[in-house]
């Protein structure tokens, strides 16, 4: 396809010393013809990127050389993935029948094939795409490239959809260019005019409120444990006190008391008139420990055995009846499928926590590769269900959003070309060839990966 500068309008722009004027359709047709990468035109206002659409379409209109089957939308937040594939594809090919859930890459370049007209399709407020969106037709080109088939895609929006195409470049680069709206100018995704703006985050008064009796509540329970140590060492403190105390008064209780006997001054006479000398002597007085000894001397105080854990467990064991024992086992019995449910809801949360990571290491291995999509479940019962009836296949899956819900695509392994996946799918089993299986790039499933985490 390509825009006659004679037929185009050249569009009014500021002068400016440092860049030139550029006819921006005649730039669009350029990367368009020789890049085969979709364009996105990026301007200030919704004048200045939409003046530039109503010139680009006059231009279309006005070729003769090639017929171009057009499709022209306006986006908007109100339209989700669903329907803007229903408008774009019902403006492409009428009374046509397609599946709005398959990528514009499947359905698309499916039906393009089927004719020889030049595709061409323009997005006009390209800011209230969805990041899915934008990629599927950024794939759609590139494909459409390599298989020869002449598809051109032109996005028209604001600033913000440059930088959130520049926010996920690794998506975008070398599938899509930028250009400014008024000078024609082509941006590297490196520009600072393109760099994504980090907004502030916005502290509303309800969170300020959480926010503060959260500290508040902490600094209490703070309080309340340092008063609480602090009574337990003040009792301790006290109770040690305590024992030193009683010890020291009865140590000063049980001092000895000494008698000594003089026997210069208190001579002693036997019945012979002899006076006897004897040594002084010391009486030590009993403390209460002797005394508690002495009256002990002949009874021996026993602690009471205790029986311990096992000796009651085999008394109450003997008492139990067989009937208790049976109805304990019928217990047991009814208890086992809940137990092989939890098993299999454990597996698959097991799987679910592998399954991204399968297709990212398959790609790094054939990055061109495809993959076999075979089924899709929003329930995980009949997901878990298939997994065990088809357990020896190879099968992967992996989680997306479908209409603001989860779901889990199971599809085949990785195969380097789309021939060995052909081949494969010959080799089913005839209830999943009855399923329609279809082959999708994995790129693509990395696509609706990275989306749904985002």
């Amino acid at each position: 396809m390509s825009a006659l500068p004679s037929s185009s309008t050249v569009i009014n722009i500021k002068p400016d010393n440092s860049i030139a004027n550029i006819n921006v359709t005649a730039r669009i047709d350029y990367n368009l013809r020789f890049t085969k990468q979709a364009v996105l035109v990026v301007g200030d206002s919704n004048d200045d990127y939409s003046q530039v659409a109503r010139q680009y379409l006059v231009a279309i209109s006005n070729q003769e050389t090639n017929q171009v089957n057009t499709a022209f939308v306006s986006a908007s937040s109100k339209l989700n993935d669903i329907q803007l594939r229903c408008r774009l594809i019902e403006q492409l090919f009428s009374n046509t029948l397609f599946d709005p859930e398959q990528s514009l890459v499947q359905s698309v370049l499916r039906l393009a094939q089927q004719q020889s007209d030049v595709l061409t399709i323009i997005i006009e407020h390209a800011q209230a795409l969805s990041l899915q969106i934008k990629y599927e037709l950024c794939q759609l080109v590139q494909v459409a490239k390599k298989s020869n088939t002449l598809i051109n895609v032109i996005f028209f929006g604001s600033f913000d959809s440059g930088k959130e195409v520049v926010g996920d470049k690794t998506l975008f680069k070398n599938k899509l260019v930028i250009i400014d709206a008024l000078t024609g100018q082509l941006y590297n995704y490196d520009d600072p005019k393109l760099a994504p703006v980090v907004k502030p985050i916005k502290v509303h008064l309800w969170q300020k409120i959480v926010l503060g009796l959260s500290v508040v509540l902490l600094m209490a329970a703070c309080l309340a444990l340092f008063i609480y140590i602090s009574d337990v060492d003040n009792k301790s403190l006290f109770t040690q006190t305590t024992v030193m105390a009683d010890k020291a008064s009865e140590d000063s209780f049980s001092k000895p008391i000494v008698t000594s006997i003089d026997s210069s001054t208190t001579p002693i006479t036997d019945s012979n008139d002899k006076q006897l000398n004897k040594p002084a002597t010391t009486v030590n007085e009993a403390n209460a420990t002797d005394i508690y000894q002495a009256l002990l001397n002949d009874t021996e105080l026993k602690a009471p055995q205790v029986a311990n854990s096992s000796e009651v467990f085999n008394a109450l064991l003997a008492t139990t009846s067989t009937a208790a024992l049976e109805e304990a086992s019928e217990d047991t019995e009814i208890l086992s499928p809940n137990n092989e449910a939890i098993k299999a809801s454990e597996t698959l949360k097991t799987n679910t926590s592998e399954a991204g990571s399968y297709y990212a290491q398959a790609a790094l291995l054939a990055p061109e590769g495809y993959v076999i999509q075979i089924a899709g479940f929003f329930d995980n019962k009949r997901l878990t269900e298939f997994l065990t009836t088809y357990e020896t296949m190879p099968l992967h899956h992996y989680t997306k959003d479908l209409n603001g819900k989860e779901f889990t695509v199971v599809t085949s392994e990785n195969y380097a070309t789309k021939e060995d996946a052909k081949a494969a799918i010959q080799a089913f089993p005839d209830d999943l060839v009855a399923r329609d299986p279809w082959i999708k790039p994995i790129s693509l499933v990395l696509a609706e990966i990275n989306t749904f985490k985002e």
